[in-house]
């Protein structure tokens, strides 16, 4: 076989592994972000509320990401307080350090190219205690996390100002008597004032 003919058949070979790993690469939805090695913040909403995870995710045999139990759920509250303490963290040199972001959840250092996290419970007796949740990034990893901060805020706004405050108000206006309320009207109207006066903090914590 000529060298002509052998680098034609080499390209088609490798064009076609190109279409095949395009082809099993999972499609990624607009509530998750890629942390690299199956790590993914996603954005999720259940039962009013709104939810950011940390979490590894595998793929199925239809090629969906599914979520695994290995990750932490954040309130977004404690997830801006968490970006704000692991900005801090970064810098840290002592093996053995750790940090508590607003008694949820705890920040390990590991060694030098890895961090842990793990959820904490506060007992009545305001003792803590380690919940199963956890997820342990790299390096690479939580410099990512880092830098889609903007993105997954954003995210996280939209989602609780479609869903969260949507469905408080919606409960709200169901216990009221009077049934003469427009919820539609009501709920375009209370989320034109909050974006007016740039409000997010008056419902980052529902």
């Amino acid at each position: 076989m000529s060298c002509k003919r052998k680098s034609f058949v080499q390209n088609k070979v490798d064009c076609k592994k190109v279409r095949l790993a395009e082809e099993r690469k999972p499609h990624i939805p607009d509530h998750m972000f890629d942390l690299g090695d199956g790590v993914f913040i996603m954005v999720n909403t259940f039962l009013k509320q709104t939810r950011v995870h940390i979490r590894v995710c595998t793929i199925d045999e239809n090629g969906e990401l599914q979520p695994t139990k290995a990750g932490v759920s954040l309130k977004p509250d404690v997830y801006y307080a968490f970006h704000n303490k692991l900005c801090a963290f970064m810098g840290c040199e002592d093996p053995d350090a750790s940090i508590v972001v607003k008694k949820d959840v705890c920040i390990f250092h590991q060694n030098e190219n890895c961090i842990s996290i793990q959820r904490l419970f506060e007992r009545k007796d305001m003792t803590f205690s380690f919940l199963p949740e956890k997820v342990v990034l790299n390096k690479v990893q939580y410099i990512t996390l880092l830098e889609y901060f903007n993105e997954v805020s954003d995210y996280v706004k939209k989602k609780l100002q479609t869903y969260t405050f949507t469905e408080y108000v919606k409960y709200e206006l169901k216990k009221r008597p009077d049934d003469s309320y427009d919820e539609n009207e009501v709920i375009m109207t209370l989320t034109h004032q909050l974006d007016q006066a740039n409000s997010l903090n008056l419902y980052v914590t529902v």
